[in-house]
């Protein structure tokens, strides 16, 4: 840990050179999962819609309900969030054009727990 927290050169605190650029550069550089702005809005939709999807099983599991509700929950996390996650982790679109059934999934899911 304490390898981590040093101070530049003294050369580099005064003003700005190519030395300091560099040592910018390797404080930026050390954490390998720092991702773009766009991947983590990616992640935290999926998030987000993860967290829809329970939060309306859980609502399902107080109703003596039928089951077409929490399979279309189901179907809702892995045809939308899961294509989501794999797209802001390797940022490929394969999986994407899986997302809009998982959104109508997801509505159906809402529609059956109201309605039944």
């Amino acid at each position: 840990f304490f390898l981590m927290i040093r101070r530049p050169p003294r050369s580099t605190q005064s003003r700005s050179s190519a030395a300091s650029d560099v040592y910018k550069r390797q404080a930026m550089g050390g954490h390998k999962n720092e991702w773009q702005q766009n991947r983590n809005d990616i992640w935290r939709t999926a998030q987000l819609y993860q967290f829809i999807s329970t939060f309306g099983m859980i609502v399902n599991s107080f109703r003596p309900s039928s089951s077409y509700p929490f399979t279309f929950f189901c179907l809702s996390v892995l045809l939308f969030a899961l294509p989501l996650y794999y797209r802001a982790w390797t940022e490929q679109k394969t999986f994407s054009i899986l997302a809009p059934f998982g959104g109508i999934s997801m509505m159906l899911a809402w529609l059956f727990l109201f309605l039944l």
